[in-house]
């Protein structure tokens, strides 16, 4: 999968708003699915925002928002 690195476009900003996120919890790991945890660590979690589509991070910011309340990155990547 090539990863886009063009800062502008929305893969871009969803992936930025994604590791903001992990950094903003200090890359602990994350579950996002019943069965899918990120690893902790800023390694995992780059390695999670490269091997993801744009659609699997996005859903990893709203569930970020419903069970933590976490709303910074979902209003950036609406700009």
């Amino acid at each position: 999968m090539k990863i886009c690195t063009c800062g502008n476009c929305e893969e871009c900003h969803v992936r930025a708003a994604l590791l903001e996120f992990a950094r903003q919890r200090e890359y602990a790991p994350f579950e996002w699915l019943p069965s899918s945890t990120i690893v902790g660590g800023e390694k995992g979690w780059h390695a999670f925002a490269r091997t993801h589509t744009v659609r699997e991070l996005f859903w990893v910011l709203h569930v970020a928002k419903e069970s933590e309340g976490y709303i910074a990155a979902l209003e950036f990547t609406a700009q």
